[in-house]
């Protein structure tokens, strides 16, 4: 009696894909044509050899059965079933988890936002990988640029997810860099599962080439910059007027740093002078990327939301 393919697979020899049995094949969704070219029919092929899952055992994740091997557990196979989902074709778990970001074939403005982040750090000194297998993350960042003091991983999240789930990337992904960077075209009153994560929303455009194209994306959400004021100013953050050193109603008297939408305050930054990206009237994409990788911008945690601030201001705080 022959064995079943999982139990002489060894998934540490392929690229943490899924592997299509009946032809032996590892597909990697985010890879055109899932890295068979010379197979353009691959997809109709397999949307059409149902059954898939346990009662199939066609398609197997790879990418769990990579966890298994490297926690030292049993050899056991992870199935899954191919669905067309809300947001194009993916690879699901047999018992209904989400499938894991490798899994799902990307839009066209994920791959442009992909590709601008790359282009920008690139630009600015960085040494950029894209898709690389981080093994102490045990993922594979959109992008990693790894600079003259710090390593950022950058993520683009362009479909709504539960904060469960970015929470659990974001641990992940700190392991496989200093700093990690989230960016999503979603509106600023459509991101609340991205507060808990250092994030940067830009706008939605209707053609995926303009996120390429346009000179400057302004930021929508995730940064914010400060200015000066006598003590009994309004906090944006906060929405009181104590003093944001003594807590106090009562004014000390003395010049705070307040958070601010004041767009002066933005492009009066000292930080930007030598930025190859400089400050415009308001804070955009390129020159937050450049100011994340050197250093100049910091993520900041404020109750139950992260936001980026200028590190001048991130150190007074």
């Amino acid at each position: 009696m022959n064995r079943p393919v999982w139990e002489h697979l060894d998934p540490l020899a392929f690229n943490d894909g899924v592997f299509y049995v009946p032809a032996a094949v590892e597909l990697q969704p985010r890879i055109t044509l899932w890295g068979h070219p010379d197979q353009p029919d691959l997809r109709e092929q397999i949307a059409n050899d149902r059954p898939h899952g346990i009662s199939g055992e066609k398609l197997l994740c790879l990418l769990c059965m990579r966890y298994q091997a490297q926690r030292g557990l049993p050899r056991a196979p992870v199935w899954l079933t191919f669905v067309e989902g809300r947001h194009g074709p993916m690879f699901r778990h047999e018992d209904g988890r989400s499938p894991h970001p490798e899994h799902q074939p990307e839009t066209d403005t994920h791959k442009a936002l992909k590709e601008r982040k790359a282009r920008t750090w690139e630009s600015v000194g960085g040494t950029v990988e894209v898709e690389v297998w981080r093994p102490r993350a045990r993922r594979r960042p959109d992008v990693l640029a790894i600079g003259p003091v710090l390593t950022v991983a950058g993520e683009v999240q362009h479909s709504k997810e539960t904060p469960r789930t970015i929470r659990a990337r974001q641990r992940a992904l700190r392991k496989a860099g200093d700093r990690v960077v989230w960016t999503t075209d979603r509106g600023a009153d459509n991101i609340a599962f991205l507060h808990s994560v250092p994030h940067l929303s830009v706008p939605a455009l209707d053609d995926h080439r303009m996120y390429l194209s346009e000179t400057r994306l302004e930021i929508g959400a995730g940064a914010i910059t400060f200015e000066t004021q006598r003590c009994g100013w309004a906090d944006l953050w906060t929405g009181t007027t104590r003093c944001p050193v003594t807590r106090k109603a009562m004014p000390c008297g003395r010049l705070h740093l307040y958070p601010t939408l004041n767009p002066h305050s933005y492009s009066r930054q000292k930080a930007a002078t030598t930025a190859m990206f400089p400050c415009g009237p308001r804070p955009h994409l390129d020159h937050l990327l450049e100011g994340i990788l050197h250093g100049t911008w910091l993520p900041y945690r404020h109750r139950d939301r992260v936001s980026w601030i200028p590190a001048g201001a991130h150190t007074a705080r």
